[in-house]
């Protein structure tokens, strides 16, 4: 009895001592497997800015420790080329109809957002390129196409699941911008959120430095040693950063909301693009649209953003002020737009309507506060010429919508902030009417 307890007790012993070298080995191999994943074993060279003195303090962490987390990728789009992992991979959506729907972006709406795609031509291109430009893509097509809301139905959902899957991931492609940068401008409820998104990728992507870039390297002197894809690598990554920067101050007017991005070095010095690459018709367009924005994101930082606080009779000339600038924005911008080969006049009737939208826009200030008892609150004397102004751009911006033949054509394809002007113009008629 003593001696088979004794047994027992042994073999339980070496059991034991058997089990913990085996949970030792499974812990020290988990351990090696997590400080794999955890830190760079062979860290990249510091290159010649993170040597220096001089450089973000994450960098200098990421240097000493060495942790994965902390290092910021390289975020090459040249590095990576996915394969096709899409909404045709998975069956979702048919050949056919993606080809349809993304012949039809191409074709026509691509245009109203500045050919923003306009280097793909096909569909096979954009799933080579990234499934969230092409699922955006296809995505806005759904959107406008009459017969396309089955399609929307299944491409609007993948393409917020991609939208989650970009958040977390670690490498990001210019590609993707692209595919965020078209759903901020078409897709509204989802616009504000998914810009910012793009924006803070975009300043991990280095666009902002692009600018620099280009006009160090594309100098007509330069020029001829630099490379065709380096030089529309570099021009295209200051059009997305320019076209991000544009959204987000439409989007800071339409919802009465603070702008993300301040006026930095590139947006100030945007004439430069002209005076370097020669900007085409495209850049014109773009370049229009920032230096109109550069005069309107003035306004909220002098008025305000309570559009129940009244604007004080003094400030009038402030109001003025602001619609001279627009009307020389205006002259200058109309003498320069050249027609489109496929949207024809649309880039000149669209300097006019921004005019319209803009003017009514600062014109409506002095409606700002007033009660809606005009006997008990009337509008003061000298604001009249003001409110004047504002009655006659809404009145501007209804009559070309509705009667302008190249803006009637372009209703369905341009983007949501022309449609929530429009809107805004016909809703301000109707109060001034009935008040």
């Amino acid at each position: 009895m003593v001696a088979s307890a004794l047994a027992e007790l042994c073999a339980g012993t070496k059991s034991t001592q058997s089990d913990n070298r085996e949970t030792q080995s499974t812990l020290s191999s988990g351990s090696a497997d997590i400080n794999a994943e955890l830190i760079d074993e062979n860290p990249p060279a510091p290159s010649r800015d993170e040597a220096t003195a001089s450089q973000p303090p994450i960098q200098s962490l990421y240097q000493i420790t060495p942790l994965r987390s902390l290092r910021s990728q390289r975020l090459d789009d040249a590095a990576i080329r996915r394969g096709p992992s899409d909404l045709i991979s998975r069956k979702m959506l048919s050949i056919r109809d993606a080809e349809v729907l993304v012949n039809n972006y191409l074709q026509r709406t691509d245009h109203y957002l500045y050919g923003i795609a306009s280097e793909y031509a096909s569909l096979e291109n954009l799933r080579q390129a990234s499934p969230l430009l092409l699922t955006a893509i296809l995505t806005v097509a759904a959107l406008q196409s009459p017969d396309g809301q089955q399609q929307y139905r299944v491409c609007y959902p993948k393409l917020r699941r991609l939208i989650a899957d970009f958040l977390f991931s670690a490498v990001v492609i210019l590609e993707d911008l692209r595919g965020l940068c078209i759903a901020c401008f078409w897709l509204s409820d989802i616009s504000w959120s998914i810009l910012g998104l793009a924006i803070r990728r975009a300043v991990k992507l280095k666009l902002p430095k692009y600018f620099s870039m280009a006009v160090e390297y594309l100098k007509p002197e330069l020029s001829p040693s630099v490379s065709d894809q380096l030089a529309r690598r570099l021009i295209d990554g200051v059009r997305l950063w320019y076209l991000l920067y544009v959204r987000d101050q439409h989007l800071a007017i339409l919802y009465g909301r603070r702008s993300i991005l301040r006026d930095g070095e590139e947006i100030q010095n945007w004439m430069l693009c002209l005076a370097v690459w020669r900007g085409s018709i495209t850049d014109i367009r773009i370049l229009s649209q920032v230096a109109l924005l550069q005069i309107l994101r003035s306004i909220p930082e002098i008025f305000g953003q309570d559009s129940k606080r009244r604007v004080p009779t003094l400030l009038k000339s402030q109001l003025d002020a602001f619609n001279q600038q627009l009307d020389l924005w205006v002259t200058h911008w109309l003498g320069i737009s050249q027609n489109h080969l496929i949207i024809g006049t649309y880039p000149s009737k669209a300097i006019t309507l921004h005019h319209h939208f803009s003017k009514l826009l600062v014109s409506s200030h002095v409606f700002r506060g007033i009660g809606p008892d005009p006997s008990q609150d009337p509008l003061p004397t000298k604001s009249q010429d003001l409110a004047a102004v504002a009655i006659n751009s809404a009145k501007s911006v209804v009559e070309l919508t509705v009667t302008d033949p190249d803006l009637i054509d372009a209703y369905i394809g341009i983007p949501h902030s022309y449609h929530t002007m429009i809107a805004f113009a016909c809703s301000f008629l109707m109060k001034v009417a009935t008040k």
